[in-house]
């Protein structure tokens, strides 16, 4: 029995166990001291004795074991030790028999803050007969200081003094291990208390278990006022359902981030950052950072931008109030003075016509400008991608800007290289835009000599190109400090209010901003009395097939014969408001051949279209009563009484605000007719929509 309980004592020693443990295995090592004791002593007595004693059987078996295994007598004031282990050399460098032989040996060799502490622990023992387990610190021989774990019991026999026994096991790595971790806790406590940022442990039911002082003072409590308190006290009444849900969703996904607003002790929010996960089954922690500042910030910001959007807004229909208001009695002007100048006129009632056409369409142009500029400074310029020619492109926009080039006797050519691809997709409208600006600003500044354009190709691929278009003047130049400023806004050479040249000063700048946002560029080389040379450079797609050659005289054919007794005679309803421009519209459409019927509103457009079978509705969308866009909704409603639903509506419009030719379109017009008026813009729209009636 001995025998296998040493060996089992033996094994165990060896093993990492549990304090629970150690007092089973300090019992067990006095239980076994016990049984050889008694062994021993009937051994005396016993004549066939081996030649081996049992006595120096036990030594060596205790010899084996990795810790001391000790009797002693408690003394008045220290222990004196009947028996130790070899062991007890091996760990702490003192020999057996100094243990047994020096009465001082506790006394000179327990650590002198934990011997009173022994010494009293092994008086209860013995007053108590009690078993104790208990750690403290002895001196080796070479001066480390070795911390040990002893288990000891005290037992009597046939009225002898009390013995204590135990065994004491070397925990020094064990301690040392524990203290360094102790203070790296401590450390790591330090680092969270003192931290910038606000640090929470919660339970599994949301309570507050720790905090540091960071997010205590975040929310106006003392950090003993915190532990205890519920996530759920400190969240607002209308966030607690969400809040709620967070909590048991980071219990199920073990992490989490968010930002969310905390009351705070005086009852103000708080808005915080936080980051969690949880440390263990029952136990989250969470890291917070007070965002409430930059969560201002943001609104302030949010504030201001909606502010800005509803100034942009405010100033968008204002503009397209301002260019209604502008354009409807322009409307009228260019109109009347274009009808005007094909009656039977003296020279000089011709000339003062003319005068006053220029004039309208020049103080058009200004208003267009500024329109543009706008449009494209709010980002809401729209552009277009169709197929087009480019040699047709140029011969409309020259033959414009040729009438100003012969007031001022200069000559205007342009050429396009043979190698440029003609048939090209993209946006016609805004390059003629470009030209227009460029050339036009290039005769403003041209007193004799004239403006060329030549058209070179720069870069070409499979399906695209890119175009260089240079317009060379031989005007004033431009002096050199001015260079980097003519593309700037409102911004002229000469500025001054006795300036020989008129103008906005947005031709150039609402040119080169077109360039860039079709994708190209616009740059400039000028030297001051030799002239100016712009190089434009625009991309466009390349057409998939290549159409057929286009002729030289496509565009100079007649549209519409102006006998009114022909058969393309239509039968066309004027919906427009403006007593002056229903009468200059009506006067154009009998110039073109046409007749006509006038109403005022949208809602006896309405009814004209319920009475009579039209060809095609000029509608006007601004109109009393009902707009021109409802009106437009009624014609195409099925169940409405009118006639023919899919009648032609053209919309006359004042707006040249960006969106208005698809906000046309979307209420179901089908095409788009920019006021002023243009005969030949007219004319143009009336051959599309009647020539296959």
């Amino acid at each position: 029995m001995s025998n296998y309980l040493m060996t089992k004592l033996v094994e165990l020693a060896g093993r990492d166990f549990a304090p629970d443990h150690f007092v089973l295995l300090g019992m067990a090592f006095l239980l076994l001291m016990m049984l050889l004791w008694t062994a021993v002593r009937r051994r005396r007595h016993n004549p066939h004795t081996r030649a081996l004693s049992s006595q120096e059987r036990y030594q060596k078996l205790v010899d084996t074991v990795e810790g001391i295994v000790w009797e002693a007598q408690a003394a008045a004031d220290t222990l004196r030790f009947t028996f130790v282990s070899a062991q007890a050399e091996r760990l702490l460098g003192y020999p057996v028999t100094a243990w047994l032989s020096d009465p001082d040996f506790c006394h000179n060799h327990i650590h002198p803050e934990d011997y009173d502490r022994v010494m009293d622990s092994c008086r209860e023992m013995v007053r108590e007969k009690s078993s104790r387990q208990f750690d403290f610190r002895m001196i080796g021989a070479d001066g480390r200081t070795l911390w040990l774990r002893n288990a000891a019991s005290v037992s009597a026999e046939d009225d002898q003094p009390p013995i204590l026994r135990g065994l004491m096991l070397d925990i020094t790595e064990r301690r040392e291990m524990l203290d360094s971790v102790r203070k790296s806790e401590a450390k790591f406590r330090s680092y969270i208390e003192f931290a910038p940022i606000g640090v929470a442990v919660v339970d599994h039911t949301g309570r507050y278990v720790e905090v540091n002082r960071t997010w205590a003072a975040m929310l106006g409590y003392s950090e003993a006022e915190l532990v205890g308190m519920s996530i759920a006290d400190l969240i607002p009444p209308e966030h607690l359902e969400s809040g709620l849900n967070n909590f048991e969703k980071l219990k199920e996904e073990g992490s989490a981030v968010h930002e969310s607003l905390r009351v705070r002790k005086d009852g103000s929010l708080a808005w915080v950052s936080r980051h969690a996960v949880k440390i263990d089954a029952d136990r989250f922690i969470g890291f917070f950072q007070d965002i409430t500042e930059r969560k201002r910030t943001e609104q302030a910001l949010i504030s201001a931008k909606e502010a800005a959007d509803a100034a942009n807004a405010a100033k968008s229909r204002f503009l397209a109030n301002m260019s209604h208001e502008l354009r409807t009695p322009l409307n009228g002007i260019i109109g009347m003075n274009g009808l005007l100048m094909d009656t039977d006129l003296t020279s000089e009632q011709l000339e003062y016509a003319g005068i006053a056409l220029k004039s309208s369409k020049e103080l058009l142009n200004q208003i267009d400008e500024l329109l543009d500029f706008a449009r494209i400074e709010a980002g809401k310029l729209l552009f277009e991608k169709s197929d087009f020619n480019l040699r047709t492109v140029m011969k409309d926009t020259m033959q414009i800007l040729s009438l100003q080039a012969e007031e001022k006797s200069l000559q205007l050519a342009w050429q396009v290289e043979p190698d440029v691809p003609l048939h090209l997709r993209g946006d016609p409208g805004r390059l003629a835009q470009i030209i227009r600006n460029i050339v036009g600003n290039g005769i403003k500044f041209t007193r004799q000599g004239g403006v060329t354009v030549h058209v070179n190709r720069v870069a070409e691929e499979t399906q695209s190109v890119t175009l260089r278009f240079a317009v060379t003047d031989t005007g004033i130049g431009i002096p050199p400090e001015y260079l980097g400023r003519i593309f700037t806004p409102f911004v002229q050479v000469d500025g001054s209010s006795t300036r020989k040249y008129s103008g906005t000063g947005l031709g150039l700048a609402i040119s080169s901003q077109l360039a860039e946002l079709m994708g190209g560029s616009i740059d400039v080389a000028s030297s001051e009395g030799s002239g100016s040379t712009f190089y434009i450079a625009l991309p466009f797609e390349k057409q998939g097939q290549n159409p057929a050659a286009v002729k030289e005289n496509e565009t100079e054919a007649i549209f519409i014969n102006h006998d009114a007794n022909t058969p393309q005679r239509a039968r066309i309803l004027l919906a427009e408001d403006h007593t002056t421009n229903r009468r200059v519209i009506r006067m154009m459409l009998n110039k073109l051949g046409y007749g006509a019927d006038a109403v005022a509103n949208g809602l006896d457009a309405v009814k004209a279209l319920e009475k009579n079978p039209y060809d095609l509705v000029l509608m006007d969308c601004q109109m009393p009563e009902m707009n021109g866009y409802d009106a437009t909704a009624v014609i195409r409603d099925p169940e409405s009484g009118v006639l023919n639903h899919a009648t032609p509506v053209i919309a006359l419009t004042a707006n040249a605000m960006a969106g208005e030719r698809e906000k046309c379109i979307e209420a179901g017009m089908d095409d788009y007719l920019s006021k002023p008026v243009l005969v030949q813009d007219l004319e143009t729209i009336l051959k599309k929509w009647l020539e296959n009636r």
